[in-house]
């Protein structure tokens, strides 16, 4: 009995040991708990990384010691403090890629081949060119990779926080109800809004201080609109874009089309259809009638309805668009549109006495002006040459032209 006790206790002891021992490697393998780590304080306003920096002081650290400019670039950086916003200097650093340094009121600026062909003035778009010169833009805001509203604010909260130089928007538009289809940019949360269709109201200035919305005339927002001579009537530079880049900002530039685009389409339809000779007219007519529904005739999506305003809001990504800072934005608004000027000289034309009328006094779609009612199926016309005159109001709906006067010199 006694040598079974025995045993007992030397067992307990061992596990004990066993025990004692194991606690006091565990206890040497973990070591004394490690000190809490400090949280690293955040970087300044607009800078970014291990260490903090703005985006451009890597650049401007590898830019040329002698001038500042930044390889392939036309920017300047000071060569003393990396930290200062770069200069816009083509004329001292040059373009990249085929762009050319074109003098401007304000200076130097970097502008493409196609674009500075691309320069223009007039008051109306040229009715000279190929079909597609006209719906191509339109096309593609029709496209499988058109983008909601909600998608392109939120593509630009980003771009302007990685960015600090992305202080101000570019809206360039010629609807009457803009700040209507895209009120967000018009409660402050982008910035102070001006209006300004030169560089008058465009002021240096840095996020996240201080932010800035320029709205401007569709064709004075960048220099991007002198590609699509089918939209645009006019393009000259610098546009309100080229002003902020000539700052030493990015811009970020949206270009938002709506009725009064629509409606200069569907004119410039109308007079590129009436180039032909007059035997053609009809067949031509129809054709631009046909080439407008294939554009806008195709199946409604909810994701783009705009939940303020009938119709559907639409944008796109520019390519090979550059609006100062990067890519333009173009966007779309619609609401049952309507070639109603190709449909109502259309209407005239195969109305046997107006269409004497028209020939006998040689009044083609250039001398004609169309005022389309909202409130009603009526357009009015008012068609004038050499003292003959054809106005009055035309029913589109019931195709009554009963309303028009013809007046012979």
């Amino acid at each position: 009995m006694r040598g079974t006790a025995h045993e007992e206790i030397q067992g307990v002891v061992v596990v004990v040991v066993v025990v004692v021992v194991a606690a006091f490697i565990a206890v040497l393998g973990l070591g004394c708990p490690a000190p809490p780590v400090a949280t690293p304080e955040p970087c300044p306003p607009g800078q970014q990384g291990e260490p903090c920096a703005f985006p451009w002081e890597a650049d401007c650290v590898d830019a040329a010691v002698d001038t500042g400019c930044v390889e392939g670039s036309p920017l300047r950086c000071d060569v003393d403090d990396s930290e200062t916003l770069p200069a816009y200097d083509c004329d001292t650093c040059g373009c990249g890629a085929a762009d050319a340094c074109v003098v401007t009121s304000l200076g130097g600026l970097c502008l493409s081949a196609d674009v500075r062909e691309g320069e223009r003035s007039a008051l109306v778009v040229d009715d000279g060119l190929e079909d597609a010169d006209y719906v191509a833009l339109l096309e593609r805001l029709h496209g499988t990779d058109a983008r909601t509203l909600d998608q392109i604010l939120a593509r630009l909260q980003e771009r302007r926080a990685a960015d600090p130089r992305r202080s101000i928007v570019i809206l360039g538009s010629d609807e009457v109800e803009l700040s209507r289809i895209v009120p967000v940019f018009f409660a402050g949360s982008f910035g102070t809004v001006v209006a300004s269709n030169s560089c008058e109201n465009i002021g240096i200035s840095l996020l996240p201080e201080r932010s800035q919305v320029v709205v401007s005339a569709a064709d004075r927002a960048t220099e991007a609109t002198c590609l699509h001579p089918g939209v645009f009537a006019d393009c000259s530079f610098p546009a309100a874009a080229g002003c902020a880049l000539l700052q030493g900002l990015l811009p970020e530039t949206l270009v938002i089309l709506g009725a009064k685009a629509i409606a200069d389409v569907d004119n410039a339809l109308l007079r590129h259809a009436a180039r032909a000779g007059r035997d053609e007219w009809l067949a031509r007519f129809d054709a631009e009638l046909g080439l407008f529904s294939t554009v806008f005739l195709g199946s409604f999506e909810p994701r783009f309805a705009h939940p303020d305003l009938p119709g559907s809001l639409r944008f796109i990504i520019g390519e090979n668009e550059e609006g100062g800072g990067g890519e333009v934005v173009f966007g779309l608004f619609e609401n049952d549109p309507n070639p109603v000027q190709l449909r109502t000289f259309r209407l005239m034309w195969v109305n046997a006495t107006v269409q004497q009328f028209l020939i006998e006094h040689d009044i083609t779609p250039s001398d004609c002006a169309f005022a389309p009612d909202p409130a009603s199926d009526g357009v009015d016309v008012d068609c004038n040459k050499n003292g003959a005159s054809v106005s009055g109001r035309v029913l589109l709906e019931t195709n009554d032209l009963s309303g028009l006067a013809l007046l012979a010199p």
